[in-house]
């Protein structure tokens, strides 16, 4: 098989570093990122594979006998043909009774959860969510993106509610995310909390003089791992690999190289349903299954790669190509960018830091040339971006979505 899901389990604590170093200046707490970034998983994958066919990583990229191999599963330049999507958070539960996590034992599947979108607000009474509100594009105003920008905007029938706020630690299931792009209205009690996947164990440790063997002076560390809930996992799904690779097994993931299981299954059957444009849609909207880089960006106030601003009706909005589909940008919804940097082990120094776009965040959009419907069906479930890296590590996934008449 050429596609196909890597599903990892934690046996321990998993540790997935920030940008910031171990010695950041002011620092006291490095938190874990999750999930982790594309990079480590893909490095672990990749690993595997080469482990699994006996590789000698010193003469590796030399050796004609891993040249298919390496053809496959690249080196530190580059993923060959190895393409691969996620990392996905994901959970096990009882197929009759969707909210309650079981054990494999139980009878259940498992269900991949996503980020849920930025133009959502969640209203709390008493500290219970008691209300899920959608962001409408509002009026144009003034601002440091230019004149007469339409930002989105809480609809007017909400704006005297109290206790209305962003979160970033909200999750939602594929049938949720469907109902969102069919522009539903999100129900409080099928969304997922951070909460209910993993706490966090934060752990105090020094570094060691090897020669020594004593604690080195001043070197005192504070980090936040991970201890996910009982069947909480990642899924990743890898495709173009036709080599063999192993069924199952335990490998070392993340910081500190915490352990974890490994099981690997045929391409499990995730598509996200488009969905039907009716009278109301005005448009499409795309929102961001994984993290965007903003390589090829022409114009730095662009929240799209390849956009430039533009003058449309005396206001600001910003024209592009994606997927060969002219479109016009007239208002996002933007989660806080990601910092994420790295450890390059060919060259053995960390990598450069970037700022990628969050998963989640959403952009309202119109067609400039063709129709609505062939649009949607273009965009939907491709990639945004330029980069080639950015690309195999399956950066800037979106899906299509309905930019309702009510939302305009």
């Amino acid at each position: 098989m050429s596609d196909y899901t890597w599903q990892f389990t934690p046996l321990d604590t998993w540790f997935f570093r920030e940008s910031r170093p171990m010695e950041s200046v002011g620092s006291s707490l490095l938190n874990s990122v999750f999930p982790p970034s594309p990079r480590t998983m893909s490095g672990a994958i990749r690993t595997l594979l080469g482990e699994h066919h006996n590789v000698n990583w010193e003469t590796y990229t030399e050796e004609k006998v891993f040249e298919v191999l390496h053809r496959q599963i690249g080196d530190a330049y580059s993923m060959g043909d190895m393409r691969i999507r996620g990392p996905w958070v994901t959970r096990y539960i009882v197929d009759d009774k969707k909210s309650e996590v079981a054990s494999s034992s139980e009878g259940g599947s498992w269900q991949r959860l996503y980020p849920a979108p930025a133009n959502l607000l969640y209203q709390h009474v008493n500290d219970k969510l008691q209300r899920v509100i959608r962001l409408e594009v509002g009026e144009p105003l003034d601002c440091d993106l230019g004149k007469k920008v339409r930002m989105p905007t809480i609809p007017k029938m909400f704006e005297k509610v109290e206790n209305i706020k962003p979160r970033n630690d909200v999750w939602i299931s594929k049938e949720t995310l469907e109902a969102f792009l069919s522009g539903k209205d999100i129900l409080a009690d099928s969304l997922v909390f951070s909460s209910a996947l993993y706490d966090s164990e934060d752990r105090l440790g020094i570094a060691r003089d090897y020669q020594s063997r004593t604690a080195r002076k001043s070197m005192l560390y504070q980090t936040s791992h991970l201890r996910l809930n009982r069947q909480v996992g990642l899924e990743v799904d890898v495709l173009g690999v036709k080599i063999d690779q192993p069924e199952k097994g335990l490998v070392r993931l993340g910081g500190e190289g915490r352990m974890a299981s490994f099981a690997i299954a045929e391409s499990l059957d995730t598509d996200i349903c488009i969905p039907r444009i009716n009278e109301k849609t005005n448009g499409l909207t795309i929102t961001l299954l994984t993290p965007m880089g903003l390589s090829g960006q022409v114009d730095r106030s662009s929240p799209l790669p390849g956009f430039q601003k533009a003058s449309e009706n005396g206001q600001t909005v910003w024209k592009g190509v994606v997927e060969n589909q002219k479109m016009t940008l007239h208002s996002a919804a933007m989660g806080k960018a990601i910092r994420e940097g790295g450890w390059n082990l060919a060259k053995r120094k960390p990598r450069s830091v970037k700022s990628l776009t969050p998963a989640g965040s959403t952009f309202y959009l119109t067609v400039d040339s063709g129709d609505l419907k062939g649009a949607m069906d273009a965009v939907h479930l491709k990639q945004l971006g330029q980069d080639d890296m950015d690309m195999a590590l399956g950066r800037g996934l979106m899906v299509a979505g309905l930019w309702q008449a009510s939302e305009y």
